[in-house]
Formats: structure tokens, C-alpha cells, sequence
């Protein structure tokens, strides 16, 4: 039995790391963020392959697994009674592949995961996917999941197959359909592969769909969209930050290229981009938005949201609109020690404390780009093409946009 007040947990009170193949038995009782293997799991935070079968009771943000999650949960579960949510109790992050019983812990409910019953529990097929790692074994129809390290009775859960390809360079997971790539999205084992889109998607008629790459576990692969488009992309996370189709790319050779997004619809809290929210490394080359809607209770850009290394180049954002209530930019919303050349945004931008037609907010080296056509809207500073230049070099580029401070005098760039 482990008491405690806030951030409570059967193995770890509050996680910023790695909780990797680990268990937890213990009852915990707490106040806030009680969960059943860890209380809190920060942005940074990863729980992956881990279970628990604790009883847990705590007040707001309780749940079997973990009582609050703003990062990354993948391949778990739970089993004991809770006085919240069945896996969850609250979640900002991401959680993926991951069940509670809910028969067990008498919960229907949850901030995330998914509900299972005892049987179904105890059978393999529930865990498709879990078999890409070699890291269960299911005592088939008697018993949970077991981590391989424990030597349980029973087989190893085996299976994955969801794409066309092998996942390398030389031989990329095909996406064909909207299915297909929604599946990168739920499953994080492949975030460092290589992907090719194979067709034009249409998402409106699929089904919710998450940000592929996280803060905990970013994409490190490469996604070539082979001049294909996805329309209708459909994001609302507003107190989640990093979101996008991508959510966060940090890798040297990390690379997204070649793919245009039709009418996107993205709502996050900071860091919110159509294509990608955080780009801490890598590159993104020949990319398009056109039409749509980028909006972010901080901080937003019309393609990519946080641009800390690496280098956006040859895209453009056509048409819709950018808003972020404290930073915009028509393309970037920041530009930290990365480069942006031979790019050109032309929609409406509007935000407050800095708002550039082009980039909010640089630091960078911009290249030959362009701003046209729009009008910037900002109560600060705000620019036809960058809203504020801190350092870093702007050569070769020009805009045409409109300006526009409210209240105070204009001194766009």
C-alpha cells in the first residue's frame, strides 16, 4: 500500500524519463495525480511495455495506470479498481495501444486507452501489435500479458504486419489508404521508419487521428509523400502543444518531402503547425499547404509550428488562415538556430505579441523567401514578412503583405 498526496504512484511518483518493461502490484492512495505505476507522467515522460494491478484512489486525476499523462504511454495496461479513470485520469499526451480491464476495475471510462473485458484481456488477439517487439508473453485464455524478463507461462505474443514494405530506405512502408496512415499514428515502434505515400488521402471519413512523434518519442524516420496530397486533415488538441500531422521531428536525418495538405483543420495549444508542430531536427523539403485553418492558444504557423535545428525549404502555405494568440507566422511560427530558404506564404495571419506574414519569430538564417497577398494582423510587433528579427540573417527576400499593429504604430519587416 503507498500513500501519498500528489503525484502518487505504485512505481514512480512523477516521470520526466523512461519507465520501460516494469510492473507494479501495490495499492496507492493519493490526492492528485494518483495512478496505479506512475502518478504523473511529464511531457518528457515515456512508460512503455509496463502494467499495473494496484487498487487506486486519489481525487482529481486518478487513473489505473497513471493518474495524469502528458507524454507518451505505449503497449500497457491495467487491471485494478480505481476511483478514476480506467487507465487515465487525465491526458495531454499521447497513449498508445494500451488497455484496462473493465470488468476488474469496475471503470468505463478513461482520459485515454482502451476498455477491454477479462476475457478479452486474457487473449493475444487483443494485443496485435504488441509482437513487433519481443517483449510479452500471454498464458492464452488464464492469464494477463507478462513482460518476457518474468518468465511466465505461455507463448510470445508474435505479430505485425500493417504496411506493404519493410519499413528501410530501400524498401519504405507503402500508405495507400487513410487506414494505413493512421496507423503510423497509433503505432510508435515505426516512428523511426521510412514511409512513401502511395496514393492521394482523403481523411475526413476516418476516424480520430493523433500527431505521429511526440516530445518523449519523436519521429526519426522519413516520410515522403511523393507528390501525393491528404486533405481534410482534423486536429483538435487544444491544451496539447506540438501537434500537427507530425507532432515532433528530431532527428539529423529525419526528413518529410514531397507532400502537400489539402483544407488542414489544427488546433493546439503551442507549437501547432499543419504539417508539423516541433521541428527540433531534420528536414522538411518541397511541402504545401493550401486553404484550412492553424490555430494555437500561444503559438501557431501556417506549416510548421517551432523550428529549433534543421531546415524547412522550398514549401509554401496558400490561402486559409494562421492565428495564435500570442505568436503567428504565415509559414513558421519560430525559427531558433535552423534555416528557411526558398519558401513563400501568402494567407491571413493574425496574433498578438509578435505576427510575421512569413515567420512570427526568427533567429535563423532566411533564404530568398517571400510573403504576399495577406494581411497580418498583431498588438506588438508584426511584420509583412517576419514579425521580429532577433539575429541570425535575413537576404534575398521581400513581401508585399500588409503590416498591421493594432493600436500602435506598424514596423513590419
Amino acid at each position: 500500500f503507498i500513500p501519498g498526496h500528489e503525484n502518487v504512484g505504485g512505481l514512480g511518483g512523477l516521470n520526466s524519463g523512461t519507465v520501460a518493461s516494469s510492473y507494479a502490484y501495490g495499492d496507492v492512495s493519493g490526492g492528485d495525480s494518483a495512478g496505479g505505476l506512475v502518478g504523473h507522467n511529464g511531457e518528457e515522460g515515456l512508460i512503455e511495455y509496463g502494467y499495473a494491478m494496484g487498487h487506486v484512489t486519489g481525487n482529481e486525476s486518478t487513473g489505473g495506470l497513471a493518474g495524469s499523462n502528458a507524454g507518451a504511454a505505449i503497449n500497457c495496461y491495467c487491471t485494478g479498481s480505481t476511483t478514476g479513470g480506467g487507465l487515465a485520469g487525465e491526458n495531454s499526451g499521447g497513449i498508445f495501444s494500451s488497455f484496462w480491464d473493465v470488468e476488474i476495475s469496475g471503470v468505463t471510462a478513461s482520459a485515454g486507452g482502451i476498455g477491454a473485458t477479462t476475457a478479452e484481456m486474457r487473449m493475444a488477439s487483443t494485443f496485435f501489435g504488441w509482437g513487433c517487439d519481443p517483449a510479452w508473453t500471454i498464458d492464452e485464455g488464464n492469464d494477463y500479458p507478462r513482460l518476457l524478463w518474468e518468465n511466465a507461462p505461455g507463448q510470445l505474443i508474435e505479430g505485425c504486419s500493417f504496411w506493404q514494405g519493410d519499413g528501410t530506405k530501400s524498401d519504405p512502408y507503402l500508405i495507400h489508404t487513410a487506414a494505413e496512415l493512421s496507423a503510423i499514428s497509433e503505432v510508435p515502434f515505426a516512428w523511426d521508419k521510412h514511409f512513401r505515400l502511395a496514393s492521394d488521402i482523403d481523411l475526413s471519413a476516418s476516424g480520430p487521428y493523433n500527431a505521429i512523434g511526440l516530445s518523449a518519442l519523436p519521429f526519426t524516420g522519413t516520410f515522403d509523400g511523393d507528390g501525393h496530397m491528404i486533405s481534410n486533415l482534423s486536429l483538435s488538441r487544444p491544451a496539447t502543444n506540438r501537434v500537427g500531422l507530425f507532432g515532433t521531428m528530431a532527428d539529423p536525418n529525419a526528413a518529410i518531402r514531397d507532400l502537400g495538405l489539402i483544407d488542414p483543420n489544427v488546433v493546439a495549444r503551442s507549437s501547432t503547425g499543419a504539417l508539423l508542430g516541433y521541428l527540433q531536427d531534420g528536414t522538411v523539403t518541397n511541402c504545401f499547404v493550401t486553404g484550412g485553418h492553424v490555430s494555437g492558444s500561444v503559438s501557431a504557423g501556417g506549416l510548421v509550428g517551432y523550428l529549433s535545428r534543421g531546415t524547412v525549404s522550398d514549401c509554401t502555405v496558400v490561402g486559409g488562415s494562421v492565428r495564435g494568440d500570442s505568436s503567428a507566422g504565415g509559414l513558421v511560427q519560430y525559427c531558433g538556430s535552423g534555416t528557411i530558404s526558398d519558401c513563400h506564404a501568402t494567407c491571413d495571419v493574425v496574433g498578438g505579441r509578435a505576427v510575421g506574414g512569413l515567420i512570427a519569430e526568427s533567429r535563423g538564417d532566411i533564404i530568398n523567401c517571400s510573403a504576399t497577398g495577406s494581411v497580418v494582423r498583431g498588438t506588438e510587433t508584426a511584420g509583412g514578412l517576419i514579425g521580429h528579427v532577433f539575429r541570425g540573417t535575413v537576404s534575398g527576400c521581400h513581401s508585399s503583405n500588409q503590416g498591421q499593429l493594432d493600436d500602435v504604430e506598424s514596423d513590419s519587416l
